[in-house]
């Protein structure tokens, strides 16, 4: 208990961390929770975690938030890390000092264009080959569980019997979800299995995330 100062980071922080959706938004705070992040901690600078629905929308949310004093910018790689940094490379030019040819494994903190701050990025899953926050979801499900394999199985048979088609992404996502589906508790968000402990926190690629948000966002007093 921290007493009346505890609260969850809101829209006037001046830390500030985009996400893609809803979904992200849950997983990354219960992740970091898991790795003992305090994000009640009303005396400490912690970053308020907006979706920007959808990529479309991220120039705009990236222009609202370019002043902040740290900025993060989460992403999923999709098909093409390349191709995506390049869409990131135009969208970062304006509001970041200079921006490298090609994403670090390790993720990237940037100096800004407005003085005294810093963007940071990370492509999912590791800012290095194709996929989504579902492929760094999947490296934290329990070990050996054989539900997941029967689980992967029964997606694709829905998928290749049925004609239920997904887009790149969306297969893994519904494998992922068929899963837990099938917990004690049914069709928990991966924000709620992380909370639980249903799902594992500190596999490499999580680490390296955690490692990536720390930098990012050091902890500092909270303004007055």
């Amino acid at each position: 208990m921290k007493g009346p100062a505890s609260r969850m980071p809101n829209e006037s922080s001046d830390y500030r961390l985009l996400v893609e959706g809803s979904s992200d938004q849950h997983a990354i705070i219960h992740l970091m929770k898991r790795h003992k992040y305090d994000w009640e901690d009303g005396s400490t600078q912690r970053p308020y975690v907006q979706s920007y629905d959808g990529l479309p929308n991220l120039p705009r949310a990236m222009t609202a938030a370019k002043a902040k004093s740290r900025l993060g910018i989460v992403v999923d790689a999709d098909e093409s890390p390349a191709a995506r940094w390049q869409e990131l490379t135009r969208w970062l030019a304006p509001i970041v000092q200079s921006v490298p040819s090609e994403p670090a494994k390790e993720g990237l903190v940037l100096e800004g264009v407005v003085p005294g701050t810093w963007v940071g990025v990370w492509m999912m899953p590791d800012n290095c080959v194709r996929g989504a926050l579902e492929d760094l979801v999947q490296e934290l499900l329990p070990s050996d569980d054989p539900c997941w394999a029967l689980a992967q199985e029964q997606a694709r048979t829905a998928m290749d019997r049925y004609g239920r088609n997904c887009s790149f992404g969306f297969a893994l996502k519904s494998q992922l979800h068929t899963w837990l589906a099938w917990q004690e508790e049914p069709g928990m968000s991966f924000g709620q299995a992380l909370n639980t402990k249903l799902l594992k926190h500190d596999t490499e690629r999580a680490c390296q995330f955690k490692e990536w948000f720390l930098k990012l966002f050091p902890t500092q007093p909270a303004a007055a």
